[in-house]
C-alpha cells in the first residue's frame, strides 16, 4: 500500500513538472518543420525595434518572474491577413522589469546560434537583424495598468536566421535562395507567397 502511494506521488509529481514546464517554456515546442508552417498563426519577416514595457505580476523583483513586450517591424508577411508590410507586431517575452523599456541597449554580442554554427555559418545575429518569426497567439498574463493591455500580442514559438541568400532555422531547414524558401511555403495553406522577380528580357544582339 504505502509503495502504490508512494508510486502515485512521483507520478503525480513528474505530471506537475511536465505542466508546468511547457507552460513556462512555451518556444520549445517540439513540432516538425512542417508543423511549425501549420501551426503558427502568423509569420513574417522583419526586425526588433525596442522593448516598449517590462512589468512583474508577482513583486518579486526576479528578471525571470517578469515579462517584456517588444516592437518588432514587419517587412514581409508570410501569414497573417490582419498584417501587412510596415506594420507593428507586439511580442511578450518571458522574462522583464518594469522600466526596462527606458534603457538603452546595445547589441555587442557575438553569440552564434547552434543552428548556424553547426552548418558551417559564422554569421552573428543582432538586435536589428531581418529574421523570419513563427508566432503563437501570448498566452501570457497582461499587466491590466498598462496601456499594451488592449495590444494583441504574440509568442515567438520559432525563428529563421537570413544569412545573405541563405535561410536557415527552425530543425536545421536550409534553404540558400530565397526562391527555395517561398517554393517551400506554397504547400501550406494560408500563406501569401511572393511572386518570383521579372528576368530582364534579352535583347537580340545587334550585328
Amino acid at each position: 500500500m504505502k509503495k502504490t502511494i508512494l508510486l502515485f506521488a512521483i507520478l503525480l509529481c513528474v505530471i506537475f513538472l511536465y505542466a508546468q514546464n511547457t507552460e513556462s517554456n512555451p518556444y520549445n515546442l517540439p513540432l516538425s518543420n512542417e508543423e511549425f508552417f501549420k501551426q503558427s498563426e502568423i509569420v513574417f519577416e522583419g526586425y526588433f525595434i525596442k522593448i516598449v514595457a517590462g512589468y512583474n505580476l508577482k513583486g518579486t523583483g526576479i528578471y525571470y518572474d517578469g515579462y517584456r513586450i517588444a516592437a518588432y517591424k514587419v517587412q514581409k508577411i508570410y501569414k497573417g491577413a490582419q498584417f501587412a508590410e510596415g506594420d507593428t507586431i507586439y511580442i511578450t517575452h518571458k522574462g522583464g522589469r518594469p522600466g526596462m523599456e527606458n534603457n538603452t541597449y546595445n547589441d555587442d554580442s557575438n553569440y552564434i546560434p547552434g543552428v548556424l554554427s553547426k552548418n558551417g555559418i559564422d554569421w552573428v545575429p543582432k538586435l536589428g537583424s531581418p529574421t523570419i518569426y513563427f508566432l503563437i497567439n501570448s498566452n501570457f498574463p497582461d499587466d491590466e495598468n498598462s496601456k499594451y493591455s488592449s495590444y494583441k500580442k504574440y509568442i515567438v514559438k520559432e525563428i529563421m536566421h537570413i544569412c545573405g541568400n541563405t535561410i536557415i532555422g527552425l530543425n536545421d531547414l536550409i534553404f540558400k535562395q530565397r526562391e527555395d524558401f517561398y517554393n517551400y511555403m506554397r504547400q501550406f495553406e494560408g500563406f501569401k507567397v511572393p511572386e518570383p522577380a521579372p528576368q530582364p528580357v534579352k535583347q537580340p544582339e545587334k550585328n
